[in-house]
């Protein structure tokens, strides 16, 4: 047909598949107006989401970034494309992504945020600095630039700058539990456990069903030696997300605190069960047990569970001389 040898018909064909939901005369159409030169940004924009459909992410990502080229004043799309390479771990199209919305929207201090983001992924933590300096200058009320910038300071070995960031983030009034969870890592990392302690009751006051809170209350709790309390948020936590070896680990490290130690091993094994070749799991639980069961404790619980993972042959001789 010659009329077909318009890319403006083949598009025209693509978005008449596309609202019937038929993705693959759709995808043909698509790609033939690109092959015939189409300049409209819907066309790609719309590839990229069919090919996303078919776990093509690599050419939606490459679709994404042509539309950009086809629309370079649109900061919708070029945000897009960061998500797009940030997602397939391409840092390097992602900083240029993320530096040409940031041109395009300079006074979005999120739009710094991840443009830093991406520069400290990509290694190049001078201009991840620059960058989170300038969300934070576009917005110091926000924590989570605060958040960023500390956690950019202990990377670079600045751990007097990143106490003063991680302490003005706390300071800060937010309702995004996602930054007082952060808030809640990095004063642990610190060592500031009580503080660590006042901002996860702070996250769970937000949301009191979020699971990276419950176990932030649990491991802090640990540290403070409030094994009940510990227990009581792993607990919680579990109901949630029922097959994670970390919570089963912290759970059964509070068991044992408790001096509860059969129970603490089952619910240790059952860990091992979903995160057997994880080695810190694996050593961290029995530390906890040498240091309030004993050896014989220790050789107890590598006798129940069935692992294989050659830190075993590091494990056993030890607690068995001792």
């Amino acid at each position: 047909d010659v009329s077909m040898s318009d890319d403006r018909h083949w598009a025209y064909l693509g978005d008449m598949f596309w609202d019937i939901d038929a993705p693959e005369p759709a995808v043909r159409a698509y790609e033939e107006a690109t092959r015939r030169g189409s300049t409209d940004p819907d066309v790609p924009l719309r590839l990229a989401d069919l090919y996303a459909d078919e776990e093509r992410y690599w050419d939606a990502a490459e679709q994404f970034e042509r539309a950009g080229r086809l629309a370079p004043a649109d900061n919708h799309i070029w945000g897009a494309v960061t998500e797009a390479w940030m997602g397939l771990g391409a840092w390097d199209r992602a900083a240029h992504a993320a530096a040409r919305t940031a041109k395009l929207t300079p006074n979005d201090p999120r739009v710094w945020a991840t443009l830093g983001a991406v520069h400290r992924e990509a290694g190049d933590p001078g201009e991840a600095l620059r960058a989170f300096e300038k969300a934070r200058n576009l917005d110091p009320d926000d924590p989570l630039h605060w958040l960023n910038l500390g956690g950019l300071q202990l990377d670079l070995g600045l751990p007097d700058e990143a106490r003063q960031s991680y302490k003005r983030a706390a300071s800060l009034d937010t309702d995004e539990v996602e930054a007082v969870t952060g808030m809640v890592a990095a004063a642990y990392d610190l060592g500031d456990v009580e503080l660590a302690a006042r901002l996860a009751r702070r996250a769970l006051a937000l949301d009191p069903e979020h699971p990276d809170s419950l176990y932030n209350l649990g491991v802090v709790s640990l540290s403070l030696h409030d094994a009940v309390t510990a227990e009581e948020a792993f607990t919680k936590a579990l109901v949630i997300d029922p097959e994670n070896a970390h919570l089963l680990a912290g759970l059964a490290t509070a068991q044992l605190l408790q001096g509860d130690l059969q129970t603490a091993l089952s619910t240790a094994e059952a860990a091992l069960k979903y995160e057997s070749s994880d080695a810190e799991l694996v050593l961290e639980f029995t530390q906890f047990l040498f240091r309030h069961g004993g050896a014989q404790t220790v050789l107890e619980f590598v006798s129940r569970v069935e692992c294989e993972d050659p830190i075993w042959s590091v494990v056993v001789p030890v607690f068995e001389y001792l």
